[in-house]
This record gives structure tokens, sequence and C-alpha cells, in this order.
């Protein structure tokens, strides 16, 4: 900025000696251009064609708003306005420049008005130094905070990825963001934010279906997985290639332009184009990652050309790669809780498997002791009575007497080992053989 301030100062010493005003101006380490009271550019030095992409003769047919990022077009043309109007002779502003390729630029603005030799406006000068490396340096550090900010309040995935839709949908301006995550052998959408209805039903499976609805599967027994999502979920595709990056991801700014050869790059698997039928040009798939397994896949689609960029790639794989070691660590203490919620639910259907048996045990119980003192009580209660009567009248009892008490005595001892055999029998058939008890 203080190299901007020099040259504006040269700009009113020099405005007498065009030729070396013409040199200083050409000459600059940063863009500049002079503009006419419209905001029509009449010259451009090498540093902004440089900066934007366009020669001297393509800005001498612009506006400086023609290559202005729509958002910051408004302020910037107001403090114009002020100028024209002469409320004031300077303004700075940073501001989002689009270069040819569509892709964002930021720049620090200097603008200052440039009178003739009787004091009336008579052209502007605008000087801009590229900041961009600054700015993406600030928004990587505010994206990383962000970012962990969002990991460490979330308490379970949905919450962690209903939060990081909105974060991506706004840090990249995409107007559909989805995130797919590995179930049994697909990759349906978990979560998104921005996609139809009928694109999410028709788009949320990935895994190739034979006439009997059966997964189509490779020559190693792994399910084949359709379009660009299915090769950058298993790697199918040469990272040399320009719309990939070493990192595994996928990306255009103008997916109907794509190569012919896209099924051949993609190993011959189909390649259903979805996205380029519904309009999406700007496309982005970025794995989701840890220890070189891929478990899931996040998705950016806009209908606007020109909003990645490798430096936009490398901030978002960044973040993505952060947050699968976050996603990871919720998953595992998810299925940790859920282990345990099943360990509780088997505990406690052992304990009221315990208790019922105990039950059974005790009616059991009651039941055994209700037929000893009902059947084999009886018997030993009938036996005391003769025995008590052969001991009264054994010895002026006739023959026939005693014989009779023994004949009923002895039945009553086979009557309560007839009720002991039936009480061990129904305790356990397999303990006590018929016959045992002679």
């Amino acid at each position: 900025m203080a190299d901007i301030l020099g040259l504006r100062q040269a700009i009113d010493s020099l405005q007498e000696n065009q030729e070396l005003f013409q040199v200083i101006f050409r000459c600059a380490p940063f863009g500049a251009a002079l503009v006419d009271m419209d905001g029509y550019l009449i010259m451009t030095n090498e540093a902004l064609q440089k900066m934007l992409g366009y020669s001297d003769k393509q800005f001498r047919t612009k506006c400086f708003t023609d290559f202005t990022h729509p958002d910051d077009i408004e302020a910037d043309w107001k403090l114009f306005g002020d100028l024209l109007a002469g409320k004031r002779d300077t303004y700075r502003i940073e501001k989002r420049y689009l270069n040819k390729d569509g892709l964002v630029i930021w720049g620090s603005l200097a603008v200052s008005l440039v009178r003739d030799n009787e004091g009336r406006p008579h052209r502007i000068i605008r000087m801009v130094e590229d900041i961009t490396e600054r700015k993406q340096a600030e928004e990587r550090r505010e994206a990383t905070i962000e970012l962990l900010r969002l990991c460490n309040q979330a308490n379970t995935v949905h919450e962690l990825m209903r939060s990081l839709m909105r974060f991506f949908q706004k840090l990249t301006t995409c107007e559909a963001v989805g995130v797919r995550l590995l179930e049994g052998e697909d990759f349906p959408y978990y979560e998104m934010r921005g996609f139809s209805e009928d694109f999410i039903r028709t788009e949320n499976r990935l895994c190739d279906m034979d006439r009997e609805g059966m997964i189509v599967r490779d020559h190693e027994g792994k399910p084949i997985l359709e379009c660009l999502c299915g090769g950058v979920l298993t790697g199918r595709f040469d990272d040399s290639r320009p719309f990939m990056t070493r990192y595994g991801s996928f990306w255009t700014n103008h997916s109907s332009q794509l190569p012919a050869d896209m099924a051949e790059v993609n190993r011959g698997v189909r390649m259903r184009n979805r996205c380029i039928i519904e309009g999406y040009e700007s496309v982005a798939l970025i794995p989701l990652r840890l220890h070189g397994t891929t478990f899931g896949l996040f998705q950016f689609n806009d209908r606007h050309t020109g909003l990645f960029s490798p430096e936009r790639l490398n901030l978002l794989e960044h973040l993505i790669e952060y947050m699968s070691i976050a996603l990871s660590k919720l998953r595992a203490e998810e299925e940790s809780r859920r282990l345990n919620n099943e360990l509780h639910t088997s505990n406690q259907a052992l304990r009221n498997i315990s208790m019922h048996l105990e039950a059974l045990r005790e009616n059991e119980r009651k039941a055994i002791a209700r037929e000893i003192h009902d059947d084999f009580g009886q018997s030993l209660t009938a036996l005391k009575h003769h025995i008590d009567w052969l001991r009264h009248n054994i010895a002026s009892a006739g023959e026939n007497q005693v014989s009779d008490q023994l004949a009923n005595m002895e039945q009553i001892v086979e009557a309560g080992m007839d009720t002991i055999r039936k009480i061990s029998s129904d305790l356990s058939p397999e303990t006590v053989p018929h016959g045992e008890l002679t």
C-alpha cells in the first residue's frame, strides 16, 4: 500500500510530464488502471493485465464493474459515486475481482481522482494490490477455527453433519452440498442441502445393480460404484489428470466440457451425468479418508462456473481431512454407546430370565412341598398309626391281626416309594432310573 501511495504522489507531480508518468504507470509492480468518469478503462498496466488475465485492448471495452465480484459491486460503485459528486477525492476498499477464467482474486484497492490544470475532475486512477494469498491464509485460519469449534461441539454424527452442511455451504457459496457415508457396501447420502428430492432419489445409491436387483461386482468381488462419485470413492481416476488432485479429489468449473472419454477414464463404469443434466457446472468431490481407508465423500455443486480453484480445493481437502478424524471419533463413540446399550439390554434380559427361573424354582419347590405334605406326609402318618397299634397290641393280638397290620404297612411304604419316584422323575427324569428304589 505504501507503493500505491507513492504512485499517487508521483501522479500529482508528473501530470505535465506524460511520458515519464506512463513509464512509472506501466512499470508499477501492482495493478493500475486509468478510468474515465463513467468507470470505463482507458489504460491499464502489465501487472493488472497479468492479475486478471485480460489484455489492455480487452480492458478498454470494460467498466470496472465488469470484472468485480457481484457481491462487491454495490459498495465500490457507491464510493465511486461519492468521488464523482465531490464528496471525496480518494477511497480505499478491499474487494473481490473475477479474472478472465472466473476465479476470485482479492485486491486492496486505492482510488484517486485526477484533476486537470484548472482543478476540474479529469480522470480517475485505480490502483490495486493482489492480496489473494493473505485473504486465503486468513480464510484458512478462520475456517479451521470454526471447523474445530463445530467438531468439538457436536455430540453425534448427525449433529456434526448438519452443522457442516451449513458451514461448507457458506464457505463455498455452493447452492448444493452433500455428504455420502459408507453403509453396508454402498455410499448413500447421509446429509445434504440444496439438492432436489428427485436428484437425491435417483442418485442416492451408487452400486450398479443387475436386472434381478443384485449388486454387480468386479473380478475381485467388490461392488461396482457408478459415476464420478464412484470413481473418487474407489480411486479409479489417475491423479495426473487435470480434474484430479494428488489427494484424490475431483473438481471442475465446466462439467459440460468434461472430456468425451470420461467413461474410458472411469474404466468403463457407467457415467450417469446427472450433475450435467441438472446444469451443475462447478462440481467438487472430496473423499473422506482415514488411515488410507475411504469411508465417505463430500460433494459440492453449483450451476455457476468458476467456483473452484486449486487453492480452494486445497483448503477444502485440509478441512475435510481434519473433519475425517473428528467424524471417525464420533462414529467410534456412537458405536461404543450402541454396544454398551446392547450390553445393558442383554444384561437386563439375563436378569429378567434369572428372576423368572428363580420364580419357577420357587413354584416348583412349593409344588414339591405340597406333594410331600399331601402324599408322602399322609403315608408316614398312617404308617406311624399302624406302628403305634403294633406297639400296644402285638403281645395280645393274634397272628392274623399282626399279618394284616404288616400288609397295610407294606402298602403304605410302597405308596411312599411311588411318591418319591414320581418327585425324582419330575425333578430330573435322567437322574433316577425306573426301579432304582427297591
